[in-house]
């Protein structure tokens, strides 16, 4: 295993890819952040996300992502480069692979936002596989309360666009 020296403001992802947050990147919707990704002889700790959903972009280098769907009976591989993605949906196991010669840079873009207290990350030991019932449920519950707060977020937005529109139709104010 590669030895990784983290740069002020980086951290280490449960599943041990480096991340460096973007200042700015991120909203009350979404997250957004590098992540980098050393090569290595084994693959990056299989881990699945509750109630988010992870766009992977690849924005330079060559990584390989392993991804097992809630009804999927095995694990897939996809191979990405500069320009490719992958959605990992909720409940769905995700793993990394670099055997390459660089470091793989990508962007991490999630919906709702990451916790910071990493509560939607677990990391399984055994590899991909079937979820538990008890997993299940605990990401239905997560994705259930990821509704209630993207529900919120995005009432919160419609509200102020409409108190916009009502309040002043000349668009003077926004001059």
């Amino acid at each position: 295993m590669a030895v990784t020296t983290l740069r002020e403001g980086e951290f280490l992802a449960p599943d041990g890819i480096i991340i460096r947050p973007i200042a700015g990147a991120g909203s009350a919707l979404t997250s957004v952040v590098v992540g980098l990704i050393p090569p290595r002889d084994d693959d990056y700790a299989v881990h699945l996300h509750y109630g988010l959903e992870q766009v992977t972009y690849v924005v330079a280098g060559q990584v390989t992502a392993l991804q097992r769907g809630p009804s999927d009976p095995h694990y897939t591989e996809h191979a990405l480069g500069p320009g490719e993605a992958i959605t990992t949906p909720a409940a769905s196991t995700l793993s990394f692979r670099n055997t390459g010669p660089e470091t793989a840079e990508v962007l991490f873009i999630c919906v709702p936002n990451y916790p910071a207290t990493n509560a939607d990350t677990k990391v399984l030991r055994t590899g991909h596989r079937a979820l538990t019932a008890q997993e299940l449920r605990h990401a239905a519950e997560r994705l259930r309360r990821a509704q209630e707060y993207l529900d919120g977020q995005i009432g919160a937005r419609l509200a102020a666009v409409r108190w916009l529109t009502r309040t002043d139709e000349s668009d003077e104010h926004r001059s």
